[in-house]
Protein backbone atom coordinates (compact mmCIF):
# COMPACT_ATOMS: atom_id res chain seq x y z
CA UNK A 1 0.00 0.00 0.00
CA UNK A 2 1.08 3.37 -0.56
CA UNK A 3 2.60 5.55 2.72
CA UNK A 4 0.07 7.72 4.05
CA UNK A 5 0.95 11.38 3.50
CA UNK A 6 0.32 14.13 5.81
CA UNK A 7 -1.80 17.24 5.52
CA UNK A 8 0.75 19.86 5.60
CA UNK A 9 -2.17 22.26 5.63
CA UNK A 10 -3.66 20.81 9.19
CA UNK A 11 -0.18 21.67 10.55
CA UNK A 12 0.91 24.73 9.35
CA UNK A 13 4.19 26.03 11.16
CA UNK A 14 3.76 28.25 13.92
CA UNK A 15 3.05 31.99 13.43
CA UNK A 16 6.38 33.88 15.04
CA UNK A 17 3.83 37.16 16.03
CA UNK A 18 1.67 34.69 17.99
CA UNK A 19 3.65 32.71 20.29
CA UNK A 20 3.13 33.94 23.59
CA UNK A 21 5.20 35.85 25.83
CA UNK A 22 7.28 34.27 29.27
CA UNK A 23 5.51 34.84 32.06
CA UNK A 24 5.33 38.44 33.73
CA UNK A 25 6.02 40.01 30.28
CA UNK A 26 3.99 42.37 28.90
CA UNK A 27 2.51 41.91 25.33
CA UNK A 28 -0.06 44.53 24.98
CA UNK A 29 -0.25 48.18 24.82
CA UNK A 30 -3.09 47.53 27.96
CA UNK A 31 -0.73 46.35 29.79
CA UNK A 32 2.64 48.53 29.51
CA UNK A 33 1.33 50.86 32.52
CA UNK A 34 1.70 48.18 34.88
CA UNK A 35 5.73 47.44 33.80
CA UNK A 36 6.33 51.66 33.36
CA UNK A 37 7.08 53.60 37.03
CA UNK A 38 7.42 56.73 38.08
CA UNK A 39 11.09 57.76 39.91
CA UNK A 40 11.29 60.53 42.43
CA UNK A 41 15.50 61.30 43.25
CA UNK A 42 15.70 63.31 46.13
CA UNK A 43 18.80 65.14 46.83
CA UNK A 44 20.86 68.32 46.97
CA UNK A 45 22.07 69.94 43.55
CA UNK A 46 23.75 72.71 42.20
CA UNK A 47 22.22 74.57 39.26
CA UNK A 48 23.60 77.01 36.87
CA UNK A 49 20.78 79.19 37.37
CA UNK A 50 18.91 78.35 40.57
CA UNK A 51 22.65 78.00 42.50
CA UNK A 52 22.33 75.31 45.28
CA UNK A 53 19.07 73.44 45.76
CA UNK A 54 18.52 71.80 48.79
CA UNK A 55 16.47 68.50 49.44
CA UNK A 56 15.17 68.67 46.03
CA UNK A 57 13.29 66.19 44.40
CA UNK A 58 13.17 65.61 40.75
CA UNK A 59 10.96 63.11 38.70
CA UNK A 60 11.53 60.64 35.86
CA UNK A 61 10.28 57.74 34.35
CA UNK A 62 11.85 54.13 34.13
CA UNK A 63 10.16 50.93 32.88
CA UNK A 64 11.10 47.38 34.42
CA UNK A 65 12.86 44.60 32.41
CA UNK A 66 13.10 41.81 35.07
CA UNK A 67 10.13 40.50 37.36
CA UNK A 68 13.01 40.95 40.20
CA UNK A 69 12.55 44.81 39.60
CA UNK A 70 15.59 45.52 37.73
CA UNK A 71 15.17 49.25 35.64
CA UNK A 72 16.23 51.54 33.45
CA UNK A 73 15.84 54.93 33.08
CA UNK A 74 18.12 57.95 32.53
CA UNK A 75 21.47 58.94 34.14
CA UNK A 76 20.72 62.52 34.50
CA UNK A 77 17.19 61.39 36.64
CA UNK A 78 19.17 59.62 39.15
CA UNK A 79 23.19 59.79 39.37
CA UNK A 80 23.92 61.96 42.48
CA UNK A 81 20.67 61.54 44.51
CA UNK A 82 20.71 60.50 48.03
CA UNK A 83 17.45 58.62 47.77
CA UNK A 84 15.11 56.86 45.18
CA UNK A 85 11.54 56.57 45.63
CA UNK A 86 9.32 54.99 43.03
CA UNK A 87 5.87 54.54 42.29
CA UNK A 88 4.43 51.11 40.95
CA UNK A 89 1.21 50.96 39.09
CA UNK A 90 -1.72 50.32 41.64
CA UNK A 91 0.29 51.08 44.50
CA UNK A 92 -0.61 54.09 47.14
CA UNK A 93 3.22 54.01 48.94
CA UNK A 94 6.19 54.23 46.68
CA UNK A 95 9.46 51.60 47.12
CA UNK A 96 12.99 52.20 47.95
CA UNK A 97 15.33 51.86 45.10
CA UNK A 98 18.96 51.23 44.61
CA UNK A 99 21.35 52.17 41.72
CA UNK A 100 22.94 49.45 40.10
CA UNK A 101 24.70 51.10 37.38
CA UNK A 102 24.62 54.16 35.08
CA UNK A 103 26.58 55.65 31.37
CA UNK A 104 26.83 59.47 31.37
CA UNK A 105 27.63 59.50 27.49
CA UNK A 106 24.48 56.88 26.83
CA UNK A 107 22.55 58.70 29.68
CA UNK A 108 21.51 55.57 31.39
CA UNK A 109 21.03 54.12 34.64
CA UNK A 110 20.08 51.00 35.87
CA UNK A 111 18.09 50.10 39.36
CA UNK A 112 16.97 47.65 41.10
CA UNK A 113 13.12 48.33 42.85
CA UNK A 114 12.90 46.47 46.04
CA UNK A 115 10.51 43.42 45.87
CA UNK A 116 10.24 41.06 42.89
CA UNK A 117 7.65 39.38 40.80
CA UNK A 118 6.77 42.27 38.85
CA UNK A 119 5.50 42.47 35.29
CA UNK A 120 8.40 43.86 32.70
CA UNK A 121 8.96 44.26 29.41
CA UNK A 122 10.56 43.07 26.32
CA UNK A 123 12.64 44.53 23.75
CA UNK A 124 11.54 44.79 19.85
CA UNK A 125 13.67 42.96 17.67
CA UNK A 126 12.88 44.08 14.61
CA UNK A 127 13.90 46.99 11.61
CA UNK A 128 13.20 50.68 12.84
CA UNK A 129 12.09 52.35 9.73
CA UNK A 130 10.63 55.68 9.52
CA UNK A 131 6.53 55.80 9.79
CA UNK A 132 6.29 52.85 11.95
CA UNK A 133 4.24 53.45 14.91
CA UNK A 134 5.15 54.10 18.30
CA UNK A 135 4.12 54.85 21.67
CA UNK A 136 5.71 56.87 24.72
CA UNK A 137 4.58 55.76 28.33
CA UNK A 138 5.61 58.10 31.16
CA UNK A 139 4.84 60.76 33.32
CA UNK A 140 5.23 64.28 32.23
CA UNK A 141 5.77 67.26 34.35
CA UNK A 142 6.17 65.10 37.51
CA UNK A 143 2.67 64.29 37.67
CA UNK A 144 0.79 61.13 39.30
CA UNK A 145 -0.71 60.57 36.59
CA UNK A 146 0.70 57.90 33.70
CA UNK A 147 0.12 59.12 30.30
CA UNK A 148 0.97 58.11 26.55
CA UNK A 149 1.19 59.38 23.51
CA UNK A 150 0.99 58.07 20.01
CA UNK A 151 2.88 58.96 16.88
CA UNK A 152 5.44 57.52 14.10
CA UNK A 153 8.99 57.44 14.12
CA UNK A 154 10.62 59.83 11.94
CA UNK A 155 14.37 59.11 11.80
CA UNK A 156 15.56 55.91 12.50
CA UNK A 157 19.48 57.48 12.65
CA UNK A 158 19.64 60.59 14.33
CA UNK A 159 22.15 62.77 15.37
CA UNK A 160 23.00 61.85 19.27
CA UNK A 161 25.06 64.48 20.10
CA UNK A 162 23.71 66.39 23.31
CA UNK A 163 24.79 68.78 26.02
CA UNK A 164 24.13 66.08 28.60
CA UNK A 165 24.73 62.59 26.37
CA UNK A 166 27.00 61.17 23.38
CA UNK A 167 25.37 58.92 21.21
CA UNK A 168 26.12 57.84 17.83
CA UNK A 169 22.82 57.58 16.45
CA UNK A 170 18.95 58.00 18.20
CA UNK A 171 15.41 57.88 16.77
CA UNK A 172 13.39 60.90 16.37
CA UNK A 173 9.76 60.51 17.13
CA UNK A 174 6.48 63.09 17.12
CA UNK A 175 4.91 60.91 20.08
CA UNK A 176 5.09 63.92 22.44
CA UNK A 177 7.31 64.00 25.60
CA UNK A 178 8.11 66.69 28.15
CA UNK A 179 10.09 66.56 31.27
CA UNK A 180 9.24 64.04 33.77
CA UNK A 181 8.85 61.26 30.45
CA UNK A 182 13.08 60.98 30.73
CA UNK A 183 13.48 57.25 30.78
CA UNK A 184 10.38 55.97 30.20
CA UNK A 185 9.74 53.85 27.30
CA UNK A 186 8.98 54.38 23.81
CA UNK A 187 6.81 51.26 22.58
CA UNK A 188 5.44 49.38 19.63
CA UNK A 189 1.65 48.29 18.98
CA UNK A 190 2.19 45.38 21.10
CA UNK A 191 4.33 46.85 23.97
CA UNK A 192 7.63 46.16 22.95
CA UNK A 193 10.53 48.67 23.98
CA UNK A 194 12.10 50.38 20.57
CA UNK A 195 13.78 53.26 22.66
CA UNK A 196 14.15 54.87 25.70
CA UNK A 197 12.56 58.53 26.38
CA UNK A 198 15.64 61.09 26.73
CA UNK A 199 15.30 64.26 24.94
CA UNK A 200 12.86 67.23 23.59
CA UNK A 201 12.74 69.90 21.62
CA UNK A 202 9.17 71.74 22.65
CA UNK A 203 10.17 75.05 20.14
CA UNK A 204 10.63 72.08 17.32
CA UNK A 205 8.09 69.52 18.75
CA UNK A 206 11.10 67.19 18.17
CA UNK A 207 11.55 64.01 20.74
CA UNK A 208 14.27 61.22 21.23
CA UNK A 209 14.98 58.10 22.16
CA UNK A 210 18.00 56.24 22.87
CA UNK A 211 17.53 53.01 20.49
CA UNK A 212 16.91 49.53 22.49
CA UNK A 213 18.81 47.86 20.35
CA UNK A 214 22.02 49.61 21.00
CA UNK A 215 21.09 50.38 24.40
CA UNK A 216 21.01 46.66 25.26
CA UNK A 217 24.47 45.69 25.60
CA UNK A 218 25.25 49.09 28.09
CA UNK A 219 22.34 48.34 30.17
CA UNK A 220 23.45 44.58 30.73
CA UNK A 221 26.64 45.75 31.53
CA UNK A 222 25.67 48.79 34.19
CA UNK A 223 22.94 46.41 35.93
CA UNK A 224 25.80 44.17 37.23
CA UNK A 225 27.43 46.89 39.16
CA UNK A 226 29.99 47.79 36.29
CA UNK A 227 29.95 51.69 35.10
CA UNK A 228 30.04 52.10 31.90
CA UNK A 229 31.89 55.63 29.98
CA UNK A 230 30.72 57.28 33.29
CA UNK A 231 33.30 59.12 35.63
CA UNK A 232 30.51 59.70 38.25
CA UNK A 233 28.83 63.09 37.10
CA UNK A 234 25.48 64.69 36.47
CA UNK A 235 25.99 67.42 34.58
CA UNK A 236 25.71 69.30 31.19
CA UNK A 237 27.51 71.21 28.71
CA UNK A 238 27.97 75.35 29.52
CA UNK A 239 28.92 77.94 28.05
CA UNK A 240 29.67 81.40 28.62
CA UNK A 241 28.19 84.01 25.83
CA UNK A 242 31.75 85.47 24.81
CA UNK A 243 32.44 81.67 24.39
CA UNK A 244 36.00 82.15 26.78
CA UNK A 245 34.57 79.42 29.16
CA UNK A 246 33.68 76.27 28.43
CA UNK A 247 32.79 73.22 30.37
CA UNK A 248 30.71 70.40 31.86
CA UNK A 249 28.53 71.70 34.75
CA UNK A 250 28.62 68.97 37.03
CA UNK A 251 25.12 69.12 39.21
CA UNK A 252 25.69 66.45 41.48
CA UNK A 253 28.52 63.87 41.77
CA UNK A 254 27.68 59.99 42.80
CA UNK A 255 29.59 59.16 46.38
CA UNK A 256 32.81 57.06 45.69
CA UNK A 257 33.48 57.26 42.07
CA UNK A 258 36.06 58.73 40.12
CA UNK A 259 34.88 62.19 40.05
CA UNK A 260 34.36 62.48 43.90
CA UNK A 261 37.70 61.00 44.91
CA UNK A 262 39.29 63.88 42.61
CA UNK A 263 37.23 66.39 44.54
CA UNK A 264 34.97 67.23 41.90
CA UNK A 265 31.77 68.76 43.87
CA UNK A 266 28.96 69.89 42.70
CA UNK A 267 28.70 73.56 41.36
CA UNK A 268 31.86 72.78 39.62
CA UNK A 269 32.88 73.38 35.88
CA UNK A 270 34.80 70.20 34.36
CA UNK A 271 36.78 73.01 31.75
CA UNK A 272 39.22 70.27 30.53
CA UNK A 273 40.11 66.51 30.40
CA UNK A 274 43.48 65.09 29.00
CA UNK A 275 44.36 68.22 28.17
CA UNK A 276 40.94 68.46 26.01
CA UNK A 277 38.91 71.98 26.28
CA UNK A 278 35.46 70.37 27.00
CA UNK A 279 32.34 71.78 25.29
CA UNK A 280 33.03 73.90 22.39
CA UNK A 281 30.59 72.78 20.26
CA UNK A 282 28.11 72.55 22.81
CA UNK A 283 27.91 68.89 23.32
CA UNK A 284 29.70 66.47 25.22
CA UNK A 285 31.13 64.64 22.65
CA UNK A 286 34.90 65.12 23.23
CA UNK A 287 34.51 64.46 27.02
CA UNK A 288 33.30 61.05 25.79
CA UNK A 289 35.32 60.34 23.03
CA UNK A 290 38.36 60.37 25.59
CA UNK A 291 36.67 57.83 27.94
CA UNK A 292 35.59 56.21 25.34
CA UNK A 293 39.86 56.21 24.36
CA UNK A 294 40.61 54.87 27.69
CA UNK A 295 40.13 52.24 30.62
CA UNK A 296 37.68 52.56 33.47
CA UNK A 297 40.69 53.08 35.91
CA UNK A 298 43.17 54.75 33.76
CA UNK A 299 44.70 57.82 35.32
CA UNK A 300 43.24 61.15 33.67
CA UNK A 301 44.32 64.66 33.77
CA UNK A 302 41.33 67.21 34.56
CA UNK A 303 41.21 70.84 34.94
CA UNK A 304 38.38 72.47 36.61
CA UNK A 305 36.81 76.07 37.78
CA UNK A 306 35.47 76.08 40.97
CA UNK A 307 32.35 78.22 40.34
CA UNK A 308 31.51 79.42 44.01
CA UNK A 309 35.38 80.60 44.45
CA UNK A 310 36.77 81.29 40.82
CA UNK A 311 39.22 79.26 41.68
CA UNK A 312 41.15 77.05 39.06
CA UNK A 313 41.93 73.19 39.87
CA UNK A 314 44.06 70.72 38.23
CA UNK A 315 44.76 67.24 39.31
CA UNK A 316 43.54 63.43 37.76
CA UNK A 317 40.96 61.16 37.76
CA UNK A 318 42.29 57.69 39.09
CA UNK A 319 45.01 59.73 40.36
CA UNK A 320 46.38 62.85 42.48
CA UNK A 321 43.11 65.07 43.67
CA UNK A 322 42.55 68.36 42.92
CA UNK A 323 44.62 71.40 44.31
CA UNK A 324 44.76 74.78 43.32
CA UNK A 325 46.16 75.74 40.33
Amino acid sequence: PEPVQENQESNPPPDPTQVSAPLGMVDSLDEVQSATVQIEAQGSFVDPQLGTVYNAAGRGTGFIIDPSGVTVTNNHVVTGAALLKVWISGEKEPRSAKVLGVSECWDLAVIDIEGDGFPYLGYYEGEINPGMEVYAAGFPLGEPEYTMTKGIISKSNADGESSWASIDAVIEHDARIVGGNSGGPLITTNGKVVGINYAGNDVFDQNFAIRAKDAIAVIERIRFGQDFESVGINGQIVMSDDRTLTGIWVASVKSGSPADKAGIESGDILTSLEGLVLGLDGTMSDYCDVLRSRNPDDTLAIEVLRFSTQEYLVGQLNGDPLETQ
